[in-house]
């Protein structure tokens, strides 16, 4: 299968850490994503929740954009 690398791949919660280095327990990135400071998740089956990775990708560069201006 040829697959479209436009195509925004999903990440489950393993990924987030693996691929992002984001620390964050699952408790508290429900908290973030309940105040608007985390890409909202995917429910994919009842048990199952993923994030779109160029979503988390852009909330990434933007807190370490943040950040930076911070410390200037």
């Amino acid at each position: 299968m040829n697959r479209d690398r436009s195509q925004d791949r999903m990440l489950r919660y393993p990924e987030l850490k693996q691929e992002f280095g984001i620390p964050y327990s699952k408790v508290w990135i429900s908290k973030l994503e309940a105040k608007g400071r985390f890409p909202k998740r995917v429910r994919i089956s009842q048990n199952t929740v993923v994030w779109s990775a160029k979503e988390v990708a852009r909330w990434v560069a933007a807190t370490l954009n943040a950040n930076a201006e911070i410390l200037q």
